[in-house]
């Protein structure tokens, strides 16, 4: 019948047509699968953009941590006029003393060393501070700062800062403990309105410095910034020799096929 005859022809035609698809080359189901160097070259594009925005973010960083040290110095420079006009009054006080009992006063010169000493906290913390400023004033993203001379001034003047303010330092006043003692009494003998409540012999306490927190901040700030930079340009280099690499196979494998033909 016709109708058997057509579906033997028709699964002849299968047949052949299958065994068509069997005799295709392999190499055409290779166009199918990624090109490894096309992948490379996007990682690159994505590591490259990545590394601007960063670059850029934390040049916007280092901007905003050089316009809180300029608000720094000025607390700074707020704090050290307060033992400097305590200490000038007490070496007024203390010359007038010196001068009703016919004793010799103290010279400017004497007395200028003698506000330097006692303002030795405040003036270490304008020493950092402007270092600070010197450190992050270039506005680029820099592997050098903590081996620059002015980042390392900084660090220096940190534990000498702590150690006067913790030990020799802690209250305000330039005098010695027994000239203290007399300048008190006199305060106490020039003193008119006995129902105020104060007592001269209290000494105020000084104020924190505050640039050993705002130095803790930078560093950690540039240690953080400098260690994520560090990491990118790794992954960047590590990219590009794998590319390198890659692309060295490929023309060894070429000169290998050139040389079977």
């Amino acid at each position: 019948p016709k109708s058997n005859h057509n579906t033997t022809m028709g699964t002849t035609k299968q047949r052949k047509n299958a065994k068509k698809d069997d005799d295709k080359p392999a190499d055409k189901a290779g166009d199918v699968r990624p090109d490894v160097g096309a992948q490379l070259d996007r990682a690159l594009l994505a590591l490259d953009s990545n590394k601007k925005a960063m670059t850029t973010l934390y040049v916007q960083w280092r901007t905003q941590l050089l316009r809180m040290s300029y608000l720094i110095m000025l607390v700074i420079m707020h704090q050290l006029q307060q033992p400097t006009t305590l200490c000038l009054k007490e070496v007024k006080e203390w010359n007038e003393i010196r001068k009703n009992s016919m004793e010799e006063p103290y010279s400017g010169f004497q007395a200028t060393m003698m506000v330097l000493d006692d303002a030795m906290v405040e003036i270490l913390g304008l020493i950092c501070g402007i270092c600070l400023i010197l450190t992050l004033r270039p506005p680029v993203l820099n592997f050098r700062d903590f081996s620059t001379n002015t980042f390392a001034i900084s660090c220096f003047c940190v534990p000498a800062i702590g150690y006067f303010y913790h030990f020799e330092k802690q209250y305000l006043g330039c005098l010695e403990d027994q000239d203290y003692d007399i300048l008190v009494n006199y305060r106490r003998q020039a003193q008119t309105d006995a129902g105020d409540g104060i007592d001269p012999a209290e000494k105020q306490k000084r104020a924190f410095p505050i640039i050993i927190v705002f130095h803790m901040v930078v560093t950690i700030a540039l240690y953080f910034m400098q260690t994520q930079a560090k990491k990118t340009d790794q992954n960047i280099y590590e990219m590009l020799k794998l590319k390198e690499e890659l692309t060295e196979a490929r023309q060894g494998s070429k000169k290998g096929s050139k040389k079977g033909d």
